[in-house]
């Protein structure tokens, strides 16, 4: 009885990730298309240069022609670019390798061989997704504060300098570790399905 229910719950949540890795290839290829467009198309599809983001506070400026570094602001909006593709990868790639996992499952044999390997590769990909992403966002973000000249938007008598302060979320080694502890369960579980299978 068990086992039917892990069975479908298996088939069903590997319906949804294949729906979930389709829509993330879709949105990656328009998302390819709509880079190689803002690089033949610049002035076109290249956004106001005339707005700053500050977290929940957005500048809107009168002539940003003093204030900003034109060629820094579009340096940083095509390493954003690059890190979103690489973003989009990895979160195609994770996607796979938990089907890969369920697949066995669906078949009711969760402790099948090689599903701890992948449980490891999961936990790797996070481990190296996690670190992409968080350093990417930083780079991005400094990157793009870099190219305004922060100090001349206030009042010379009330502000002499900014600091930048980021936090980077680690959640994600928090997350990676947790697989890797259940790629050892399931290690575990395959070596006493083995021993099993050779005592019947």
């Amino acid at each position: 009885m068990e086992n039917s229910k892990m069975m479908k719950t298996a088939v069903v949540i590997d319906k949804i990730l294949k729906i979930l890795q389709g829509v993330a290839i879709v949105c990656g290829i328009i998302y390819l298309i709509v880079m190689a467009l803002a690089l033949l198309f610049e002035k076109e599809m290249t956004p106001s240069m005339n707005v700053v983001s500050l977290g929940q506070l957005r500048l809107i400026l009168k002539d940003d022609s003093s204030l900003l570094n034109e060629s820094a602001l579009k340096t940083s909006l095509a390493v954003s670019l690059v890190f979103v593709a690489i973003s989009i990868a990895i979160c195609v790639y994770a996607i796979g390798i938990i089907r890969k996992v369920l697949e066995p499952m669906k078949e009711g044999r969760p402790f099948d061989r090689g599903i701890s390997k992948m449980m490891k590769k999961r936990a790797w990909g996070i481990l190296a997704g996690g670190a992409i992403v968080r350093v990417g966002g930083c780079i991005t973000m400094i990157m793009e504060i870099k190219a305004y000249d922060l100090t001349a938007f206030f009042a010379e008598s009330a502000i002499t300098g900014y600091r930048l302060n980021y936090v980077i979320d680690l959640n994600f080694i928090v997350t990676a570790c947790v697989l890797f502890l259940l790629s050892y369960v399931f290690r575990y579980g395959e070596e006493l399905q083995r021993e099993s299978d050779e005592t019947l």
